[in-house]
């Protein structure tokens, strides 16, 4: 009688979780240091510039003013430096019953939804000079941009992440995970060919903070208070045991653009009717 693919199987377990030491992470994160950009310092200096001088400006434009004013201040946050405010992305489940959504203001989220494309115009930006492209000619090809893979430090989506935060702070994070997604420190440039070292780590999360924190010369203590201990790993000795990529260059005067285009692109979603979709998000995922 010819054996069944369930009875082949039936005695099988699955493998038990992988469980890595401090040595085994310190390799991990060794590999990381030599395969992550990270925005420079002064740009994401240039980004709250921006936003302290465009706020007025840009929460006038904002469709929901009127009734979540403060909603819309959060965008501006000190420390936050959202390089496009009132953007978030939306995320696979959410797409349901949705049409040409892409860069559109939905009036129930009260955010323009994008799929991760402008996090990369905060990198075009930075080091190009110029709009982000995936044409040929255009930044992200020509520079070498598509050897990496934008990734997020935290992730941004609270309901699908919430045992994930409790890992890395000790009561839970303090913000709306979602102002991240466009926080130019929380955006990082990884080599494809490991970018998935720093998915769903908690122990990494935690020592990219400690990174964040010197190397932007901030305090992200306004997320809520870290574990010093994640996963029986200590987080600041694991942190200071090898150095990071160092500081890349900066083109100041290429920056000139930046503020001018992201205030142009901000108005055209938020006044004009035709960047409008209105289909309700499902309930399990509208913002708080």
């Amino acid at each position: 009688m010819k054996k069944t693919l369930t009875n082949a199987r039936e005695d099988w377990n699955p493998l038990p979780p992988l469980a890595l030491d401090a040595s085994d992470l310190h390799a991990v994160l060794k590999v990381l240091a030599k395969s992550t950009l990270w925005l420079p310092r002064a740009f994401l200096r240039h980004v709250e510039e921006c936003n302290v001088k465009q706020k007025d400006e840009l929460l006038c434009m904002h469709p929901a003013r009127d009734t979540h004013q403060e909603e819309a201040e959060t965008f501006f946050a000190p420390h936050l430096a959202v390089g496009f405010p009132f953007v978030r992305r939306l995320i696979a489940s959410e797409r349901k019953g949705l049409r040409s959504w892409l860069h559109r203001y939905h009036t129930e989220a009260r955010v323009i939804l994008d799929d991760n494309r402008i996090p990369k115009r905060l990198w075009s930006y930075a080091w190009c000079g110029r709009n982000y492209s995936e044409n040929k000619s255009g930044p992200w090809k020509s520079h070498g941009f598509r050897r990496y893979e934008a990734s997020h430090v935290l992730p941004h989506k609270k309901e699908m992440h919430e045992d994930f935060f409790r890992e890395v702070f000790e009561n839970d994070i303090q913000i709306d995970p979602s102002l991240l997604f466009l926080s130019a420190w929380n955006n990082l440039l990884v080599d494809k060919r490991v970018a998935g070292l720093t998915d769903n780590s908690p122990v990494v999360t935690a020592v990219l903070l400690h990174e964040i924190e010197h190397r932007y010369n901030l305090d992200l203590g306004f997320l809520g208070r870290r574990r010093q201990v994640v996963l029986g790993i200590e987080i600041k000795p694991l942190a200071e045991s090898f150095a990071w990529w160092t500081e890349p260059p900066v083109f100041r005067e290429l920056w000139g653009k930046f503020a001018d285009e992201r205030m142009k692109w901000l108005k055209a979603r938020l006044n004009e009717p035709k960047y409008r979709t209105q289909a309700a998000l499902p309930p399990e995922v509208e913002p708080q």
